[in-house]
């Protein structure tokens, strides 16, 4: 062989292990731009699950709440009620007893004895209208517990299979993390 075939010999060899080495670093860096974009999506899914799972919190939170106050004044409503009910009966009871008298009273005492019976009825006129008043206003806000329990029970639904779902990306996440550790590794060995 001569010499100038034994240099253009020489010189391929030198060119294909640059070029071979040049593969290999690209390889290697297009590897790590990728490794780092997945870090990257990954970190984002799980940025956006912990920000739905604190938004689903506040929300759940702020329906118990009002739910709980609703609950109380649904309490309050039904003890009103029930007042009003026992007034309205006293007056109805004292009403019947007024008027039995009134009929077997004398004829002076009359006119005395109607003014009296009017006024009582005015009186049980009005608790009546007040009793049915309150009556409607818990039957509203037992409507409005009852759907603010539906709307919690699918929030509170909701919530839950977002949670199963971070839970599941967070395991990905772990299980790729690993991976990668584990590929990093064999890489420096290699």
């Amino acid at each position: 062989m001569c010499p100038t075939q034994a240099h253009n010999l020489r010189k391929q060899q030198r060119l294909a292990t640059l070029v071979r080495t040049k593969a290999v670093e690209r390889t290697e860096k297009l590897n790590e731009w990728e490794e780092r974009y997945l870090t990257r999506v990954d970190d984002e899914r799980r940025r956006q699950h912990e920000d739905k799972m604190k938004h689903f919190r506040r929300v759940v939170s702020k329906a118990q709440q009002q739910e709980h106050g609703m609950y109380e004044k649904v309490r309050q409503s039904e003890y009103s009620r029930t007042k009003q009910e026992q007034v309205v009966k006293k007056l109805n009871d004292q009403l019947l007893k007024l008027r039995r008298r009134n009929h077997s009273s004398i004829r002076e005492q009359m006119a005395d004895s109607l003014r009296k019976e009017k006024e009582l009825e005015w009186k049980l006129q009005r608790e009546k209208a007040q009793l049915t008043k309150t009556t409607v206003e818990r039957e509203g806000m037992y409507e409005n517990i009852v759907k603010l329990r539906e709307r919690l029970r699918e929030d509170k639904y909701v919530m839950g299979e977002e949670e199963r779902e971070h839970i599941r990306l967070q395991r990905i996440g772990m299980r790729t993390d690993g991976y990668l550790d584990q590929g990093q590794t064999l890489a420096s060995y290699g």
